[in-house]
């Protein structure tokens, strides 16, 4: 379910997904390893971790906003791409669920980098597809119950049950 509000919100034109894309794979990584310092370094030595998921949502924030400042200073085109989709983000589930994963698993600094970007791949890889299949959907021919958002739950929830094959079955005995 993580990431669900972009895959209805902006999957409906490439460029959009392309945008988005772009400005997770900067805002992933760096923010999964600020919640981990701050987890590690901060909350848990006072004895504060059951402020994580608030700490976590005002900093994922903060560094957004932080980085939105760089970004508009050091590079005003991508600034101009980039812009309309920064609420997106602060808002996506997707990032603060990258850091709470990390936290969980307790991968370390790099790791915590490198989950940060490769789920900022996966994300963006996944919503790319949605973006493809629904500018597929809407030249075909649905019946009017099934146009627009309602098709757009269920191909999402056949991707899902599609991407749980990966997993593998297990067999219990």
């Amino acid at each position: 379910m993580l990431g669900v509000d972009p895959a209805i919100a902006v999957s409906k034109r490439i460029e959009a997904t392309y945008n988005l894309c772009i400005l997770m794979l900067i805002v992933a990584p760096v923010t999964a390893v600020i919640t981990y310092l701050l987890h590690f370094y901060v909350l848990l030595p006072l004895d504060l971790a059951y402020l994580q998921l608030i700490s976590f949502v005002l900093t994922i924030s903060a560094t957004i906003m932080i980085m939105e400042w760089f970004i508009r200073k050091l590079k005003p085109a991508l600034h101009e791409r980039i812009r309309l989709y920064i609420p997106i983000v602060i808002a996506n589930s997707t990032v603060t669920g990258i850091a709470l994963l990390n936290i969980k698993t307790n991968i370390g600094v790099v790791g915590s980098f490198l989950s940060g970007l490769g789920s900022a791949i996966g994300f963006g890889l996944v919503l790319l597809v949605i973006t493809s299949m629904r500018e597929r959907i809407i030249d075909a021919d649905v019946p009017m119950p099934f146009q627009g958002v309602a098709m757009l739950l269920i191909t999402l929830g056949l991707m899902s049950m599609a991407f749980l094959g990966f997993t593998g079955i297990v067999v219990i005995k």
